[in-house]
């Protein structure tokens, strides 16, 4: 299924604003959110990423196995169709 959240890698930075905000970006520098934990920020950022590591792995494995379903309920519910 065609995943609806912005694609491509993230990145964060502090606000220029406050240094309490931070605001995470898509490669093309549109704010993605505005957090204030540099950890929630790193979590975040690392999204896609995790994403498309976890997309790979289950496309390897067989879809009846047990970490095969893990992986496939994860995703379903990072798509929001759980």
């Amino acid at each position: 299924m065609k995943e609806k959240f912005t694609s491509g890698e993230w990145e964060w930075q502090h606000d220029n604003e406050s240094a309490c905000t931070i605001s995470v970006f898509n490669f093309n520098g549109v704010e993605i959110c505005r957090l204030q934990s540099e950890d929630d920020a790193h979590l975040i950022a690392a999204a896609p990423k995790m994403h498309a590591m976890l997309d790979m792995i289950l496309k390897n494995q067989a879809l009846g196995s047990p970490l095969g379903l893990k992986i496939n309920k994860l995703l379903a519910e990072a798509r929001g169709e759980l």
